[in-house]
Order: structure tokens, then sequence, then C-alpha cells
């Protein structure tokens, strides 16, 4: 199972060793890793990268450093920030905007440290699909299924968030 994991999603020998994934997490860890799922979720539901979602990610990255959903939280966050401050602002930049940037590069570095990489966009099609399958398998209604694929489908994995 693992090894078709692992040449599934290209998971690469960096994220194994750093246990990024396929790696059993303690009662803590698992705790930790819910959180960033919450945070998930509340992006889902209310399409905010915000105070919350920093800091569900800051206290997952606590308990469980190599979560990097939570790392992503973190880069989209400021991401988001550093954007409504530089329009805010005029496009200007000035000290706060640098600091804010530097953070950013700093963050994915770190996310980037731990061997994540983007997931090449055929992998991507393929797992929705393979969701898409398995919603209509389990009977889950058409307009379930299409509300929930179509947006993914209709974007590629490569946005400007993480």
């Amino acid at each position: 199972m693992a090894s078709f994991l692992i040449e599934s999603f290209e998971i690469n020998a960096k994220a194994l060793q750093n246990k990024v994934y396929l790696h059993p997490l303690t009662d803590r860890e698992t705790v930790a890793y819910l959180l960033s799922e919450l945070a998930s979720n509340y992006h889902r539901k209310f399409g905010q990268f915000d105070a919350f979602m920093l800091k569900c990610a800051e206290k997952t990255l606590e308990y469980l450093p190599q979560n990097v959903l939570a790392q992503q939280h973190r880069c989209n966050v400021l991401n988001i920030e550093l954007k409504n401050y530089m329009e805010a602002h005029n496009n200007i930049p000035d000290e706060y905007a640098v600091s804010l940037d530097r953070r950013w590069l700093e963050y994915d570095a770190a996310l980037r440290k731990l061997g994540w990489g983007e997931m090449p966009d055929s992998i991507y099609r393929c797992l929705l699909n393979s969701v898409e399958e398995d919603m209509k398998r389990q009977g889950v209604d058409s307009l379930s299924v299409v509300k929930t694929i179509q947006p993914m489908k209709s974007t590629d994995n490569k946005t400007n968030e993480l």
C-alpha cells in the first residue's frame, strides 16, 4: 500500500524522511492534525485566510511541525495579508510589506525543506476523477457531486495559494 501511495502521489524520499507522509501520529499529533483540518474546513465554509486560520496553523505546528497543511495555511494567510496591505497602500512597499514578504519566504522555504512539492496537474485531475467516481458509487446525488467537484475541476491546483 505504501509503495502505491508513494508512486501515485509522487511522494519523495525527503518528505518520507521528514515524516510528512506515511508516519504514525501520536495522540497529541493527531489532535494537531485535526486542528489543521478544522482550519481547512473553516476556509471552505467562510472563504477566509485570516487570524483564526493562522492561530490554528501555529498551534498545529507547535505539536506537528511537519504538517504541510498547516505550513500552507500559514503561507496563505501571510500572502493574503500582504496582498491586502499592498492594495491599501497603493502597491507601494514599505518596511512592513517587506517584513511580511520575508516571513512568507521563510515559511515557504520551511515547507519546501520538508520535501513538499506541488502536485502535478495530471495527478490532481486523476485524484478528482477518483473522488467523483467514489461519490457516485456511494450514492451521493448528482447535484452534490457537481457542487463538490466542479469548482475544483474548473481551476488547476496551482493558484496563488499553496
